[in-house]
């Protein structure tokens, strides 16, 4: 078998074990940390402050959009720092003039996982996530987008739309399905034999 052949055997399964990580493009934009006292009592539960962590994606920009992509992107890194953050385990749409203020809740609870709560609004603003305390499943909001922490921006802002998102690196590592597993494998064991034979030819 020529080396040319072997290489593109090693790209190929470097490629596929790359894309079973989940790997994604970085989105625009860097994280900004926003957890002063005053900004983080926008979220209120369990008698007090319910967050203790906040970040938002610097320049402003409207059309970004709370979804998976985006969270796990911001900054090259993902809402403060990580990138395995799994689907919405809820989500709220305001309509227009009633997003001041409201309540949010997280279904099933799990009191080991790490729960972000992510805003979205409209102009001088971009999204803006609030890590939970843990233990502290539901509570109120008042909206985020004022300044601080938007320069800029007057009065209070509503919010369009909010989502929860639950860490991945708390639940158990998903299983890789097992033809991929064995393909990687079979992949490297055939790299392998090549490099033996050729060593001792």
């Amino acid at each position: 078998m020529s080396r040319r052949l072997l290489r593109t055997l090693l790209a190929a399964s470097a490629v596929a074990a790359f894309s079973l990580t989940g790997a994604s493009a970085f989105a625009a934009g860097t994280l900004v940390d926003c957890s002063s006292a005053t900004v983080l009592s926008h979220i209120q539960g369990g008698g007090g402050t319910a967050a203790n962590g906040c970040q938002y994606i610097d320049p402003p920009d409207n059309s970004t959009v709370a979804n998976l992509a985006n969270i796990n992107s911001a900054g090259g890194t993902g809402f403060f720092g990580f990138s395995d953050w799994t689907e919405a385990v809820a989500k709220q749409d305001l309509p227009d003039g009633s997003g001041q203020s409201g309540n949010w809740s997280i279904p099933s609870y799990d009191s080991t996982a790490t729960y972000m709560i992510v805003f979205k609004d409209g102009s001088l603003t971009n999204l803006i996530g609030f890590t939970l305390i843990s233990g502290i499943s539901s509570g109120t909001w008042t909206s985020p987008f004022t300044d601080p922490p938007f320069a800029g921006v007057s009065g209070t802002k509503d919010v369009s739309h909010f989502a929860i998102f639950k860490r991945a690196g708390d639940d158990p590592p998903p299983d890789v399905s097992e033809p991929a597993t064995l393909g990687l494998l079979g992949l490297g064991l055939l790299g392998i034999a090549i490099m033996r034979r050729r060593r001792s030819v």
